[in-house]
């Protein structure tokens, strides 16, 4: 039988985990993860949940071809899935950088832009990111124009 100081330290611990494991998406700066269900009700989960419909994503590339370089808008949707797309728009950087990196090789690209453009809705500020990786040095340089 194991002793009771033993039982109070398991139970303690665990109890200090359910309350330490939310606290951390609550104070932390990354509020869109939702790798845990009980997150989408959390007011600011819902906020940016709903501001994502209104979040327009705008990629441009400049490539190379027959030794001029051409600047072109990347039609996104006819390129990746639905899902990324959303990911994008959630500001997963993971996801943007391995997407320009993925877009820049495939066509040997000089640079690529990616903007995001959230306009202000209810608590939201409205703001535009950017994001500029160059090759073949696949440099990532981020910038945020606060409105």
């Amino acid at each position: 039988m194991p002793s009771r100081r033993k039982t109070n330290f398991f139970i303690s611990l665990f109890l200090l985990l359910q309350v330490t494991v939310p606290l951390r998406y609550y104070l932390g700066a990354r509020t869109a993860d939702d790798r845990f269900a009980w997150r989408m009700f959390s007011t600011s989960y819902v906020q940016q949940y709903r501001a994502l419909d209104d979040t327009r994503i705008i990629v441009h590339e400049s490539v190379g071809i027959d030794g001029e370089v051409v600047d072109r808008v990347v039609d996104l949707p006819s390129i990746i899935s639905e899902n990324w797309i959303r990911f994008m728009k959630r500001e997963r950087l993971d996801v943007i950088e391995k997407f320009l990196r993925w877009r820049g090789h495939q066509l040997g690209a000089q640079t690529i832009s990616f903007q995001i453009h959230r306009p202000a809705i209810n608590k939201l500020r409205e703001y535009r990111k950017r994001w500029l990786m160059r090759f073949p040095s696949g440099t990532l340089e981020a910038t945020e124009e606060p409105r």
